[in-house]
């Protein structure tokens, strides 16, 4: 079984919390695949099989649309094509999302792959 984590960044308690949660999972005998964007602060501080996606760029847009109208998570659409090509390369079983706050996904996008592929969720709620 392949697990994907998508996470927004290597920062915090993260590292540690993510260290912890490949080796339960290798443990169980399963794959796993760190996801998550193309930031300089991510790439600075690399974590075991980690896969990144989206960009600079696109972060800056999102953020700035997100000022500008007041919605959320709608305007990441390149960087969200982007996590889809590789989570669809990957193809994991169940994908693990952890605090994805941070104006890089467009979820009804991400939602409508994963719905089309069945593939299970899990969202551990860190921040609320």
């Amino acid at each position: 079984m392949r697990v994907a984590v998508v996470h927004g960044t290597n920062q915090g308690f993260f590292p540690r919390f993510y260290k912890a949660l490949y080796a339960s999972i290798l443990n169980s005998g399963y794959e796993c695949r760190l996801f998550s964007n193309k930031s300089r602060k991510n790439q600075t501080t690399r974590l075991q099989n980690q896969v990144f996606w989206g960009g600079a760029l696109n972060w800056k847009i999102h953020f700035g649309l997100y000022k500008l109208f007041g919605v959320q998570d709608f305007f990441s659409f390149f960087s969200t094509i982007s996590l889809i090509m590789k989570l669809k390369k990957y193809g994991p079983d169940i994908i693990h999302f952890n605090v994805v706050n941070e104006w890089i996904i467009n979820f009804p996008l991400l939602v409508k792959y994963i719905n089309k592929r069945g593939i299970k969720v899990v969202w551990t709620m860190h921040d609320c």
